[in-house]
């Protein structure tokens, strides 16, 4: 017998290695029988029973089986011996750290023994709690954590200057598309267009735009690159007796050589490249799950791979770190039956698996007794040593072969009904390695019997422990193999004749005993020896063949998911839609009184709890047509907003952001918010709202609501416009009319007039509010007023014109082109225009244009910003005198560019048929004055806006400028005039004596007509009479005559009154 084996017969005396069992076996070791004394079966019993009923500990499964998955810096480490498939680690064996990329100690190579045999392969290999993955050729992963990936930005420009469309290449795939910017010429400046439409996919090398502007110069394409760099390289090196030495290994590292081939070793060699995003806390764990040990199966003689749970056994008996036993040793036979019996399939949660198998991992700083017992838990069954040779038996029923009878006792039977109190149970629960659970020990579902429950009044428990078990059924089917072998209670103490000895410890017999009223009732022999008289002494303890039943629907399927949902540390969330946003609402106003335009960023919080507490956001900025990104200061995570400022109106910025935890993992990738167009000051302030008017003393009293828009009240305007149009006064129609109003400010003092005030915000940077709000007045000022002169340019706007056109088909004046056809050059020079004869009868171009020969081709560009149309000449008072000038302008805006052929929509989808109204024209009338004759060298004053006003002058020169927002707005003038009134002027004198003669009087200042003259005589007499001649606009003649019509001296008032 082997060493091994006797002493593990020595201490166990005469028993059976057992999973579960309940009663001591005698062996016969040799032919030596001896005899089990009540004391010597308690003690076996409780030797055996400890390798599956243990107390749990922090000592025991649990703790072995993590150890077995954790690296070990130990020159003392014991080895590991791996049957089936299991998932464990093993002692560090060499460590080194190499430069690479310039950074000191970045590479980490390590070397770490799994088994110390060959095994069948190495497959999952595991960094802390995550698969590395599959790996391609070189031992790189494919995928996963540890090919760490990421999106670099980058920043295409190209040139597209005279191209409608255009592909831009890349030069590598990209796998996120941040922004397409164009660069459009505008005069000297070149603006940003955010390009939305634009041909690619991800992964993509080449970006499609199609419909550049024909004034586009640049495309700015920003984008991520894709990038990709594996973390770990992993070689695996299986255990063969002849393998080399790795060759990456000796050549990247001086202290490995070509003689460390570690043949015969299972061992992983690992290089990490240094990522704190990937390994914040430094090395990680490493693990492997391994498929183990080839075993030799004796029923084909072939040695392979395989979890067989019997083979497995045998392996172990026969392994030099197991029990060193020859075939001599071991009962084959038992071997092979065992073999089969495991081989065999059960259901299993509605599929079929293997009866028995064996995974786990056999350290030998354990007892081979120790590591036997835990491995015969994962088969129902036992191992039993009989006569020197070891015996396998998986858990299965025999069938009885022999009877015994009253005719084979040579004694009294002794017969225990039932096992004791303390041994009872009816529940069976444990733990088994969970393959779900990170290959650590995990509790199955127990199994209970209601039945067995009932008859022993209370529910009572047993815990096992199952190691080299990895499937919740199969741990299930040994419980239930337990409990239900608990429950076959009898036992019976049987002295035998010799007729017994066919018998061995383990099989099953038949007793038919009358007197028990026994007939072939199944036994199985617990216990055999020789007495002392010749005969047999057996135990045998009840079977039955349902013990080891089992119906599919009796497994309860475990629920696979983890008993906590704690989050992983090392895996960070993204941060969610980010959002941009930008306009009067996000205006500041500076310390020293100037608007700021501010972008608000928005952001979900995360979600995470822990890293919302204590981690960080990080986030960065650009301008999109800018490569360069800035990075903001940390933000804690719980923070869901931030101002960028100050940020240029009308330029696109993005932002993009992601959370870095407490431990300095960051997210896997950068969230990106959309572009966004910096609206800023850009944004058109609110309408002026609350538009009232009070007519007083000819004077129009405006009030409105103060406005609202920052950039209004500070540096902003109202703009107040008149128009006589009464029936559809628009924006564009109307003239400006007040100068300029604070938009601080809620009044305005103009003077009344007929018609219609209309009136806007502008802000500080010239956006004018979309509507306009209006009021309109039919109450003139009523003081008497008497026209004195009327000039009016049209029909035939005779002035000077600059950068205007009279246009005789519209009937008015408008603005003329940007780019004259007149400016062009003689057409001959590139030949005659054939194809068109009726040009010829216009004449040349100088003498048509204006006339409306060529009206549609006036230019060859979009419209003037600004022209001015001065009168054709001044208004001379002849003297100087304060009148009331009030001017009357008729005008139309219109779109040139808003054509019907231009228009592809619906006709009922229209907002107008005469065109979209047009509010960014402008049409305002000047005014300068002279005291002096305007015919001869007069001294003019300062042009100055107006609509209404009272000067004082004796000449008068208008002027009208035009303005246009936009190349293809226009706006014509059909009607211009303005009108001079003077008020009614009185002139008078009191107690004036007259000579006794025609007494003229010379008025002060002369009337422009024949004022209307009063006279009222004071000392007249009864007869006297008087006589008013002469009556001029300078003066009149006063005669008194008494009754006899001599002239007399009275006395006498006088009034004139006119203008």
């Amino acid at each position: 017998m082997p060493a091994a084996a006797a002493a593990v017969a020595a201490y166990v005396g005469a028993a059976v290695l057992a999973a579960g069992s309940t009663v001591a076996v005698a062996t016969a070791v040799g032919l030596v029988a001896y005899a089990v004394t009540a004391l010597a079966i308690s003690f076996a019993v409780g030797a055996l029973m400890g390798a599956i009923f243990k107390p749990r500990s922090n000592n025991g499964f649990a703790a072995e089986a993590q150890g077995r998955t954790q690296v070990v810096r130990s020159n003392v480490q014991p080895r590991n011996m791996i049957y089936g498939t299991a998932m464990t680690s093993g002692p560090l064996i060499f460590a080194a750290s190499t430069n690479d990329q310039g950074k000191n100690n970045q590479l980490m190579h390590l070397v770490i023994a799994l088994a110390d045999h060959e095994c069948e392969a190495i497959d999952e290999v595991y960094l802390g709690e995550d698969p590395v993955g599959t790996l391609d050729g070189s031992g790189y992963p494919v995928g996963g954590k540890f090919r760490k990936t990421w999106g670099e930005s980058a920043v295409k420009t190209q040139n597209v200057s005279g191209q409608s469309s255009v592909t831009v290449d890349l030069g590598q795939s990209a796998r996120k598309m941040v922004s397409v910017i164009v660069k459009v010429r505008n005069g000297s400046d070149l603006d940003e267009q955010l390009i939305t439409a634009y041909g690619w996919q991800t992964g993509d090398s080449r970006v499609v735009i199609n419909n550049l502007d024909p004034a586009a110069e640049v495309v700015v394409i920003t984008y991520e690159a894709g990038r990709s760099r594996p973390l770990v390289r992993i070689h695996k090196h299986p255990g063969d007796a002849n393998q080399e030495a790795d060759g990456t290994l000796i050549s990247e590292v001086p202290g490995w050589t070509s003689a460390h081939r570690l043949r015969g070793v299972c061992y992983l060699y690992i290089r990490l490249d240094f990522d704190a995003d990937v390994f914040p806390n430094g090395l990680p764990n490493i693990k492997a799950i391994v498929r183990g040990k080839r075993v030799f199966d004796p029923r084909i003689g072939n040695t392979y791979y395989t979890n067989n749970w019997a083979l497995c056994i045998y392996d172990y008996l026969r392994d030099q770190s197991g029990f060193g036993c020859t075939d001599a040793d071991i009962d084959v036979a038992s071997v092979i039956a065992a073999a089969n019996v495991s081989d065999e399939v059960v259901a299993a949660g509605g599929g079929l698996q293997q009866r028995y198998i064996c995974n786990g991992v056999v350290m030998s700083d354990k007892s081979p007794r120790d590591n036997l017992a835990e491995m015969i838990t994962a088969g129902g069954g036992v191992v039993t040593i009989t006569g020197g040779v070891f015996r396998v038996f998986a858990g299965a029923y025999d069938v009885p072969t022999v009877t015994l009878t009253e005719s084979d006792l040579r004694g009294s039977v002794k017969v225990r009904p039932r096992i004791s109190r303390k041994d009872l149970f009816n529940v069976v629960k444990g733990t088994f390695v969970d393959p779900s659970h990170y290959w650590q020990p995990s509790d199955f579902p127990p199994v209970k019997n209601d039945t067995y429950a009932a008859q022993d009044g209370e529910v009572i428990e047993r815990d096992i422990e199952l190691p080299f078990t990895t499937d919740s059924i199969v741990a299930q089917r040994l419980a239930k193999i337990i409990l239900e072998r608990s429950r076959q209670g009898i036992t019976v103490e049987f002295p035998a004749k010799l007729t017994a000895f066919q018998l061995t410890a383990y099989s099953t017999v038949k007793l038919s005993l009358a007197k028990f009223g026994w007939t072939n009732k199944v036994f199985r022999v617990m216990s055999w020896k020789m007495s002392d008289d010749g005969g047999i002494d057996l135990v045998l303890n009840e079977e039955a063949a349902a013990v080891y039943d089992w119906n599919g629907g009796d497994a309860t399927v475990r629920d696979p998911a983890p008993d906590t949902n704690l989050p992983n540390p090392f895996q960070i969330e993204n941060v969610g839609q980010i959002l941009m946003d930008s306009g009067d609402a996000q205006l500041i106003l500076s310390q020293s009184g100037v608007v700021i335009s501010r972008v608000l960023v928005t952001w979900p919080a995360a979600q995470e709890a822990s890293l919302s507490q204590s981690g960080r956001t990080e986030v960065q900025y650009k301008r999109a047509a800018d490569s360069d990104w800035t990075a903001l200061p940390l933000l804690p995570a719980d923070t869901t907003s931030l101002y960028l400022s100050p940020v240029e109106d009308g330029v696109a910025y993005v932002v993009r952001a992601r959370f870095v935890s407490a431990l300095g993992v960051r997210s896997p990738a950068w969230s990106y918010s959309p572009v966004h167009t910096v609206v800023g000051k850009l944004a058109p302030p609110r309408d002026l709202t609350g538009l009232s008017l009070t007519a007083l003393n000819g004077m129009a009293n405006l009030t409105w609501d103060a406005a609202s828009d920052l950039d209004v009240r500070n540096g902003g305007q109202a703009r107040i416009r008149h128009t006589t149009d009464l029936v559809q006064p628009t924006w564009g129609s109307a003239i400006d009319f007040g100068g300029y109003i604070s938009g601080a400010a809620n009044s305005a003092q103009l003077p009344l007039l007929t018609g219609v005030y209309l009136a806007k915000w502008v802000d500080s940077t010239g956006h004018e509010s979309a509507n306009a709000a209006i009021v309109i007045t039919t109450a003139p000022w009523l003081a008497n007023l008497n026209i004195v002169a009327t000039v009016a340019e049209h029909p035939g706007f005779e002035g000077a014109k600059s950068s205007i056109v009279f246009d005789p088909a519209l009937n008015g004046i408008k603005l003329i082109g940007s780019g004259l056809i007149d400016d062009q050059g003689l057409i001959d020079a590139s030949g005659l225009w054939d194809s068109q004869p009726q040009i010829d009868t216009l004449g040349p171009v100088d003498t048509v244009v204006g006339t409306g020969g060529w009206g549609l081709i006036d230019s060859l560009g979009g419209i003037v910003e600004s022209g001015t149309y001065t009168f054709a000449g001044a208004l001379d008072l002849g003297v100087a005198e304060r009148s009331r000038l009030t001017a009357t302008v008729d005008t139309v805006a219109f779109d040139t560019g808003d054509t019907i052929d231009d228009r592809f929509e619906l006709v009922d989808s229209w907002q107008s048929i005469d065109g979209d109204l047009v509010s960014d024209t402008a049409v305002s009338l000047y005014v300068r004055t002279t005291p002096d004759d305007s015919a001869g060298s007069p001294t003019w004053s300062a042009w100055q806006r107006f609509t209404m006003g009272d000067y004082e002058a004796r000449a008068f020169q208008w002027k009208v400028v035009m303005e246009s927002g936009s190349p293809t707005h226009n706006v014509l003038v059909t009607g211009l005039s303005v009108t001079v009134d003077m008020p009614d002027r009185r002139e008078y004198a009191r107690d004036v004596v007259s000579a006794a003669a025609p007494q003229v009087v010379t008025f002060e200042k002369p009337f422009r007509i024949v004022p209307a003259i009063g006279v009222t005589a004071q000392n007249m007499v009864q007869g006297d009479y008087f006589t008013v001649t002469a009556k001029s606009e300078s003066g009149f003649t006063i005669n008194f005559f008494n009754s006899t019509g001599t002239p007399v001296s009275r006395k006498f008032d006088w009034d004139a009154i006119g203008y």
